[in-house]
Order: structure tokens, then sequence, then C-alpha cells
């Protein structure tokens, strides 16, 4: 499903650059690991099993507050309801947002991790529907605002 998200009949293959439970829950180890790759899959497991992420090819910029980048491709995305949520006309320039503290979807941070991933529930989905396709209802965290995060594994896509 995710493979043909990103690009119908093309082999690819998948390098784990992060995994939250090896390589810690905080944000630098996430900007040491993904720093220089592209394009990147980012996957999220709640506590409570929903799991969800998003999608990027252009790379992480994580030395500012909110650094917004570009990107026409980037899609968010719900494993546990199988939609895909594309970034939305008009706001590609706010596809995705890094920051010394967080990293998100979206202008008004569809999807943001906060740093200490495990320890907090400040990870959330902002603004549902603000620059990606989502409806309010929270459908990509499987209906709360808030989440803890019991996993984040972040993947190199590596096209052959």
């Amino acid at each position: 499903m995710i493979f043909n998200w990103i690009r119908q009949n093309t082999k690819m293959r998948f390098n784990l650059l992060f995994k939250a439970t090896r390589d810690g829950d905080r944000i630098s180890a996430f900007t040491d690991k993904v720093k220089g790759k592209t394009p990147t899959l980012i996957l999220i497991k709640t506590k409570t099993g929903y799991k969800f992420g998003g999608y990027t090819t252009v790379e992480w910029d994580m030395t500012g507050s909110y650094t917004y980048k570009r990107d026409e491709n980037a899609f968010i995305f719900s494993i546990n309801n199988k939609k895909k949520f594309n970034v939305k006309k008009g706001d590609e320039n706010y596809a995705i947002c890094g920051g010394q503290n967080h990293f998100a979807f979206g202008r008004a941070h569809n999807l943001t991790i906060w740093d200490n991933f495990f320890a907090n529930d400040n990870s959330k989905d902002y603004n549902c529907g603000y620059s990606y396709d989502t409806t309010s209802n929270y459908e990509l965290t499987g209906g709360a605002n808030k989440f803890y995060v019991e996993e984040c594994e972040v993947y190199q896509v590596i096209f052959e």
C-alpha cells in the first residue's frame, strides 16, 4: 500500500535510518540519523495501537525554531484507515517543518512529534485539514489530537 502511495509500479526498498526504541526519543538523535537523507518515510505507532506517518522528498532542516520546506510530493497517511492525505495545493511551501525540538508535516502542524517522544503526550494532530486534506475528526490519529508515541521509525526510500 505505501509503495503504491510513493510511486506506483516502481521498485524501491526502505533503509531504516532511525528507530526511537533503538536510537532514543530525542530530536537530536532524529536529526543525526536523517540529515542529508532523502526521500524519507516516517512511521509512528501510538500506545493505543494507531499507526500513521508521512513522506517527504526533501531534506529535513532542524536548525531553526520553525523551518518550513516546500514539497509538492509530500503526504501523510493512516495505516489503520488505509488512507493517504496529500499536501493541499497552495500549501506546498509548508509541507514539512523542522525545529530544534520537533518535526512536523504542515503549516499548522497537521502532524507534530515533539522532543522526548515517549515521556509526554505533546505530540499532536493539530489543525486537521489545514495543509493536508484530512478531515477535522482526527482520523489520522484515531480520533484524538494528542497521543503517546510507542515507536517512531524513519526510512530512507531508495529507488532501484
